[in-house]
């Protein structure tokens, strides 16, 4: 996306056959009637809809994706998470929902809100921009993405607007009320999200050994275009709060957050510890 979507993608990939019996499965914000009909047509095995339900995920994956044996792997420091972290009532989003998605991770469902809350000021502006030009596939494309977003972090109404959105672009006739109303609930989002600040890292200090295990796994992590970097990364950064590559790291966790995995392994050859 959004230059070729799965549906295409998955075509091409079974015309070699190499590849006839890859398990591809399909996640997306869409489940509509016939999604699922749609990505099996394409050859895909099986879908998955967001908000993603944990359960059903793994359950899937346990079905279609076998092991093919034990890997060595690196051996991981200890990662502790931030179990004291406190999720305020948030206006416009249902937090125990959100939280549910994130398996009860605070700091990952923090990390999430912040995400949310940096990257979607006014994500309706494009939209309404779109739908004055008669661009319901750039309509269609950003209000399938912010109904995703919204999904995973449990702000509902925003959800089933933007579901409203998605469907209406798709029959090129689009609701200016629902586009208001979208705009307005993503305001009040928005102002409930003010009270949210990013935690100041607490300054670990320096162990060379665990850097270099770390690095050796993001390095595993991103060669496997795998979003555990960002864990990994996290893990990193209050350790190297004094180092010259700290900045890098950071760098490094913006590319992997919108799976420029290329990219973030040619920055990832300028780190040597």
């Amino acid at each position: 996306m959004p230059v070729k979507d799965g549906y295409t993608a998955t075509r091409e990939i079974r015309q070699n056959p190499k590849f006839a019996t890859l398990p591809i499965i399909a996640m997306t914000a869409n489940v509509m009637t016939g999604d699922r009909e749609k990505a099996l047509q394409s050859g895909m095995n099986e879908h998955i809809g967001k908000p993603i339900n944990t359960n059903e995920l793994f359950t899937k994956l346990a079905h279609w994706v076998k092991p093919s044996g034990i890997g060595k792997g690196v051996a991981m420091p200890h990662i502790k998470l931030d179990e004291s972290i406190v999720i305020p009532t948030l206006d416009g989003i249902d937090t125990t929902a959100g939280l549910a998605i994130s398996q009860n991770n605070h700091q990952l469902y923090q990390r999430l809100l912040l995400k949310f809350k940096s990257n979607y000021t006014d994500a309706i502006t494009p939209m309404i921009e779109a739908e004055s030009q008669n661009n319901f596939a750039l309509v269609e494309r950003l209000a399938h993405t912010l109904r995703g977003v919204a999904g995973n972090i449990g702000a509902k109404q925003l959800y089933s607007l933007c579901q409203t959105i998605e469907s209406n672009a798709n029959q090129q006739q689009i609701s200016s009320i629902a586009l208001s109303q979208s705009k307005d609930e993503l305001a009040r989002i928005q102002v409930a999200l003010k009270q949210l600040q990013a935690p100041a890292l607490a300054n670990e200090g320096f162990n060379i050994s665990a850097c270099k295990t770390l690095l050796a796994q993001l390095k595993t992590d991103v060669e496997n275009y795998d979003v555990a970097a960002v864990d990994t990364i996290q893990a990193l950064l209050p350790m190297t709060m004094q180092q010259t590559y700290n900045q890098q790291l950071k760098d490094i966790m913006a590319k992997v957050e919108v799976y420029e995995f290329d990219d973030a392994a040619e920055l990832l050859k300028d780190i040597n510890i």
